[in-house]
């Protein structure tokens, strides 16, 4: 399985040049804005949660957020068992794509700190450490 991670202008990119058919996207997008209009019949899963950082919120407030955490440990896990790869894709294609990148990583090959170490990322730990325990209990 293949995980890439894509901001939303490089994902829309490669819209107009087509998805691959053996793909599946998990797509991060902020509360005000639209998820990414993706054609009919991709493999898609939307996922709305602002870009919250730990520091920037207190311990009761991190274990309400992002309660979608199994929905998105379910789908990759589905997804990889078809065979699929997987786009990780946010905004900017730096923070929330990068945690779960990291995330799905670390479960299957535990080479998700490659995704922190990259300087081009700045991995979300609150999507990492969420759905790395939810993919751990699969």
């Amino acid at each position: 399985m293949k995980v890439s991670i894509y901001s939303r202008s490089e994902i829309e990119r490669l819209i107009e040049k087509g998805i691959p058919s053996n793909t599946a996207i998990v797509s991060f997008s902020d509360p005000e804005d639209d998820c990414v209009e993706f054609p009919n019949g991709t493999d898609v899963l939307c996922i709305v949660f602002y870009d919250v950082r730990p520091h920037s919120v207190t311990r009761e407030q991190i274990s309400s957020l992002l309660p979608e955490a199994k929905q998105i440990a379910e789908y990759v896990f589905q997804k990889k068992n078809e065979g699929k790869d997987i786009i990780c894709q946010c905004d900017y294609g730096i923070s929330r794509s990068a945690g779960l990148a990291a995330a799905i990583l670390q479960r299957w090959g535990k080479n998700g700190i490659e995704v922190f170490a990259d300087y081009r990322y700045s991995p979300n730990q609150i999507v990492y450490h969420k759905v790395l325990e939810e993919l751990e209990k699969l």
